[in-house]
């Protein structure tokens, strides 16, 4: 369970996620220098590329990225996606091989930006390759964008199939066109007050969005998520703040989801990438906030920093 958004405010680009696990995972907000070599599974190894940020779990001296953005301002996430079932079973020729868990790196050392990703992508053929013997491939889906333009990239009934972004918003299952055609349930919901009808009294302000659903099933994330975005405003000055409240909005509580492992499945952290200023905003389970960017004297080492 996890959710993205690209948030537009006042010329500002932000693209917010919300990763919801049972479990943690290790990960930690990591810059990858320019000069950090990626060591990609089909013998190919990246030697110079834009410097990223984002949250990995560093094994074995490599970054596994749930999420994370370059210095030109390309984002990218993965989110769970059981649906997935197109990961290969042999490499192909003329194809650029890529492990599941490489294609976050891949885009990001490789696209300037969402048209250069998507184009890179359609030239990739996704191997069912784990890590090690120890972590094996999850299904996921991706969310990419530049803030001009955004696509989705998923892999299911056997084929990759590449997105236009169309609303900004991802989660999980079901496959994107069905999330598409579900929020046509929610057309009808609106911000504004309501007109007195009927002699009946407006007793509560908000209730032109009554309706609009407020549990933790992806499908409600999504059509939740899609109506803040379309319907956000923000003083100047403030647009963190209210990117912020966005995706925090279809945050999980603690204890509200069980997951299959019988333990609660809840928001570990919320994530604010900023092309703009080149930062990564974190704010954990914990409630702590921290802000960090893609410093102009560490871009060009060769070795990872993982923050404290």
């Amino acid at each position: 369970m996890c959710t993205t958004a690209c948030i537009h405010l006042n010329g500002k680009f932000i693209f917010a996620r919300s990763l919801d696990l049972e479990y943690h995972f290790g990960d930690g907000v990591t810059l990858v220098p320019r000069n950090f070599p990626f060591r990609m599974r089909n013998g190919h190894v990246i030697l110079r590329h834009p410097a990223i940020i984002g949250m990995s779990a560093v094994v074995d001296g490599y970054p596994l990225f749930a999420d994370g953005m370059n210095e030109h301002g390309l984002c990218a996430a993965g989110l769970r996606f059981p649906d997935s079932d197109a990961y290969g079973r042999i490499t192909k020729r003329g194809k650029t091989n890529l492990a599941p868990f490489e294609i976050i790196p891949y885009l990001l050392a490789s696209a300037r930006c969402t048209d250069e990703a998507i184009r890179l992508i359609k030239d990739s053929h996704i191997v069912d390759i784990p890590f090690n013997d120890s972590i094996e491939n999850s299904p996921m889906h991706f969310h990419v964008s530049d803030g001009v333009s955004g696509a989705i990239i998923e892999l299911s009934d056997g084929k990759l199939h590449v997105y236009n972004d169309e609303v900004g918003v991802l989660t999980n299952s079901p496959p994107y066109p069905y999330q598409l055609y579900n929020l046509a349930h929610y057309m009808n919901i609106e911000r504004a007050e309501p007109k007195k009808s009927h002699g009946a009294r407006v007793f509560s302000a908000g209730l032109m969005a009554h309706g609009l659903p407020g549990d933790y099933s992806s499908t409600s994330r999504f059509a939740k998520t899609a109506w803040l975005i379309r319907t956000h405003d923000a003083p100047e000055g403030y647009e963190q703040a209210v990117a912020e409240s966005i995706i925090k909005a279809v945050s999980v509580p603690y204890g509200s989801v069980i997951g299959d492992s019988g333990k609660p499945h809840f928001t570990r952290y919320v994530s604010l990438m900023q092309p703009e200023e080149k930062s990564y905003t974190l704010t954990t389970f914990s409630g702590k906030t921290k802000k960090f960017k893609i410093e102009k004297e560490s871009r060009d080492n060769d070795s990872l920093t993982v923050f404290e």
